[in-house]
């Protein structure tokens, strides 16, 4: 096993550098998982805005019922533009209403121009927000004034249709219960490329220069025991790696990854990391430096990243591109994990769970074939 040992003797060496990227990659899953996690939800901004009621009426009062139930009313303060300006500037507060005179007559005539006046911070969110509520209230009046009530009554009845809510109910997906770890495993799909190419491809590489290869040849080794131990050190490094990252995310995700939805999310990252150790084969059989195998790393791992769903969901992906990713392993890997974490509409379906596992098995032998033919065509 002198092969083998000089395999892992070769990987010990570079292991400082293998373990920088592997805290990085760590690191970056994790906050991506935890920042995925966040369950989505909805509230409503709360401006601080001083209204200067010019018109004095039940209307008017009624605007300001409406917008001091939505929002929290500034009071004592001048009316003046430039004072309204320095309270702006200052952050006393974030939106001004001047309810002009005659509100309640343009109401009543149906002439929604002109009823106020605001001042507002340029390119604030919440005052677009207030924008638009704003700009619903005025339609309600609107279809309450055309129905036949008078201005007051048209007011009224919009405050209460304003405040009136529907209840939502969000029902969670099966795979919901596995979220964190779900959002880790999806970042595997790069990690994984970045680290087995780093960390087996300059071990083979070094094991198959001119020098050592005919060392080797001239030692009583027999080239089956000599593929076969480079074989075992090859799946002894890339089963450390993985085992590696499935300890992290036990210890951050403790009993998740074991329900029955994360030891399907575990194979499928085995399955993958496999498919990676190919890649990282047939990259071995040509001679690079070093720069040029990050180089090739971070081409195939970003570029499948993008174009199969890692960084951006599948979903929201073209078709086109969905189908140019079909050709490519990291497609079905993250199809798989979509399905199992609930990232996706489709339900769980062991037919294709089966077939995104066979077809990552599948690259992976295409991978090692071609490894095992261009190395072939080398010797010749």
């Amino acid at each position: 096993m002198q092969l083998y040992n000089a395999f892992i003797k070769i990987f010990l060496r570079r292991l400082p550098s293998i373990i920088a990227y592997f805290v990085i990659f760590v690191v970056i899953a994790f906050i991506m998982g935890s920042s995925g996690e966040q369950q989505a939800g909805f509230e409503a901004t709360k401006l601080r805005v001083a209204v200067f009621d010019m018109d004095d009426t039940e209307s008017s009062r009624a605007l300001i019922k409406f917008i001091s139930d939505n929002h929290k009313l500034v009071g004592g303060l001048d009316d003046r533009e430039q004072t309204i300006q320095d309270n702006l500037y200052y952050g006393i507060i974030d939106y001004a209403i001047t309810i002009d005179k005659g509100f309640e007559q343009k109401l009543e005539a149906e002439e929604f121009d002109g009823l106020i006046t605001t001042c507002k911070s340029q390119g604030s969110y919440g005052a677009t927000f207030l924008d638009g509520q704003l700009e619903q209230y005025f339609k309600l009046i609107s279809v309450r004034i055309s129905s036949g009530d008078d201005a007051p009554q048209a007011c009224i009845r919009a405050n209460a249709l304003s405040r009136s809510h529907v209840k939502v109910k969000t029902a969670e997906s099966s795979g919901s219960g596995i979220s964190k770890f779900g959002y880790f495993t999806q970042y595997l799909a790069y990690i994984f490329i970045c680290v087995t190419i780093m960390g087996v491809t300059p071990c083979l590489m070094r094991l198959s220069s001119e020098d050592l290869r005919k060392r080797v040849l001239c030692a009583p080794v027999s080239p089956a025991s000599r593929t076969l131990q480079m074989a075992l050190g090859s799946f002894t490094v890339i089963g450390g790696i993985w085992l590696a990252f499935m300890a992290a995310a036990a210890a951050a995700y403790g009993g998740e990854m074991f329900t029955k939805n994360g030891m399907l999310c575990m194979l499928n990252s085995l399955c993958y990391i496999l498919m990676a150790a190919g890649i990282s084969l047939v990259v071995s059989q040509f001679d690079v430096s070093d720069n040029v195998l990050s180089m090739i790393s971070n081409v195939i791992s970003l570029g499948m990243s993008f174009l199969c769903g890692v960084f951006v969901p599948q979903q929201y992906l073209g078709s086109g591109v969905l189908k140019a990713a079909h050709a490519l392993p990291a497609y079905w890997y993250v199809r798989a994990n979509d399905m199992l974490c609930g990232f996706s509409d489709q339900p769980f379906s062991g037919s294709l769970y089966i077939t995104c596992i066979g077809v990552q098995l599948g690259f992976a032998a295409a991978l090692f074939t071609a490894a095992g033919v261009i190395g072939a065509r080398k010797k010749r």
